[in-house]
């Protein structure tokens, strides 16, 4: 009777969860509604980690990112490795459920054995068959099973979220170098320029010296002008070329034999922002929705450490069936027919303390897991500000770059018609020429710059938006423009 009690109680005890699963607080708890860039509003989340990110590279229109990035998402191996890794966190859920189910397990034995009779000539044949059953089911009395799943499942949409950080990841850093890239196509243009008029000049300089103008002092100048605009020609090409290799490797083919033609005209102009994107940041970041995953691992571990050092229920039963010498099998034989049942309770009765070491370990795991998810939220943060006021000051700065530039091609254009006039002589030219081209590389340099913090921003707020966001967008102001 008293076992029967002590079966119930365990019951008793295996009907709640020892370690629910709390969402740790953060700075998402108490954070302004404002981020600190003007106008720039956040609400709060919604876990929406598997938000539909979409094909946002195509908001740049242009037809060869398009085709790099098709190339990336279908052969880049550090995406294909992540996927795998979710699949096998998949499996092992699946591995961890299993538990639920009782096993059953079957042996066969055959036997034929040889005996020699008394006389030494004659002998006799004996054949014996065992079929053996067996079968265990483990009650998840404290629900240790249940832990284990938790555990396992936590781990599996962890690995989902760094699957889609990774894949966006790899998109934006392709984006950049491709940007990055054509930044230098366009620097190249004028770089080859800088070299063809420092030459000229080198020229110039080389005919003054012979005249008697200036002499081999005076010259050094137009020499090291004209080297120096050389070596950075080539230093250029360089660059270049080390881009276009991390791209092939992004997307899988050999450096050696891929190329992508230069291209002038790449337009870099800035996309449009929807103020309401930053209110998505803890929704649709994958990092900060691995980080709370981790979270719940840690949770769940903690509570399996915690119920390992209770007793173990288990139905154990078996069934065998022996024959000798009957060629009818085993169901014409009952009286050979054996079977068993029963209930069975282990537990360890002394460790040395190592169960009390280990839940010491899985707490401290759980509050280092809680630390990380914190630390994570803030950076999510610092990484939207970082990018928000560089994307803002990069346009100011292009801005005022476009205007410069207007000004030495202004300038040029004085110069020219002033050595048509013959007020000027050619050197004057070559020299507002080299001033135009370092002012247009200076303004390239800066958007590439802006794209690839406007990349960045795309990035660190979980992925590109849509027209329906621009439109959200658009809605809110006319709604404030009605309201004033």
């Amino acid at each position: 009777m008293h076992n029967k009690y002590l079966i119930l109680l365990f019951f008793l005890l295996g009907s709640c969860k020892m370690y629910e699963y709390n969402k740790p607080t953060s700075i998402a708890d108490s954070a302004p509604e404002t981020f600190l860039e003007e106008g720039i509003k956040w609400r709060k989340a919604k876990p929406n980690a598997n938000y539909d990110r979409g094909e946002w590279w195509k908001m740049y229109n242009d037809a060869t990112l398009n085709e790099l990035e098709k190339k990336l998402n279908s052969n880049n191996q550090t995406i294909i490795s992540a996927e795998q890794t979710y699949k096998s966190s998949l499996a092992l859920v699946k591995v961890a459920r299993s538990s639920y189910f009782p096993t059953i397990n079957a042996n066969q034995n055959l036997t034929r054995r040889r005996t020699q009779a008394e006389n030494g000539i004659d002998y006799s044949h004996n054949n014996s068959q065992l079929i053996e059953l067996s079968s265990s089911w483990e009650l998840d009395v404290y629900n240790a099973i249940g832990y284990q799943v938790d555990s396992r499942d936590a781990q599996a949409q962890s690995d989902k979220n760094n699957w889609i950080y990774t894949r966006l990841s790899q998109q934006t850093s392709l984006a950049q170098y491709y940007f990055s890239m054509r930044a230098l196509d366009i620097n190249q243009r004028m770089l080859d320029n800088i070299v063809i008029a420092n030459k000229a000049s080198l020229k110039y300089g080389e005919n003054r010296a012979k005249s008697g103008v200036i002499d081999q002092l005076g010259l050094i100048p137009f020499q090291t002008s004209y080297y120096t605009a050389v070596k950075s020609a080539e230093d250029n090409k360089i660059l270049r070329a080390r881009y276009q290799h991390a791209i092939a490797v992004l997307i899988a083919e050999s450096p050696s034999t891929f190329v992508v033609p230069a291209n002038y005209n790449v337009e870099f102009s800035p996309i449009y922002v929807p103020l309401m994107l930053p209110s998505d940041l803890l929704e649709r970041r994958p990092d900060v929705a691995q980080a709370e995953n981790l979270v719940k691992q840690a949770n769940a571990n903690l509570g399996l450490v915690s119920v390992a050092y209770f007793p173990v229920l288990s139905i154990v039963g078996t069934a065998q069936w022996n024959t000798v010498n009957n060629n009818y099998g085993p169901l014409f034989s009952m009286p050979q027919l054996l079977w068993s049942v029963g209930p069975q309770l282990a537990m360890t009765l002394f460790d040395g303390g190592g169960f009390l070491y280990q839940k010491e370990s899985a707490k401290y795991s759980y509050e280092s897991q809680v630390s990380s998810y914190r630390s994570t939220v803030l950076s999510a943060f610092q990484e939207v500000e970082d990018q928000l006021s560089s994307v803002k000051i990069y346009t100011e700065e292009i801005m005022a770059l476009q205007k410069n530039v207007e000004y030495y091609k202004e300038g040029l254009d004085v110069t020219n018609n002033q050595y048509k006039q013959g007020i000027v002589d050619y050197n004057e030219v070559l020299t507002a020429q080299v001033d135009y081209y370092n002012a247009v590389i200076v303004l390239s340099s800066v958007k590439s710059l802006q794209k690839v913090s406007e990349i960045t921003l795309i990035k660190v707020l979980g992925g590109g938006w849509t027209d329906e966001d621009k439109d959200k967008d658009k809605d809110k102001d006319k709604k404030n423009k009605e309201a004033r």
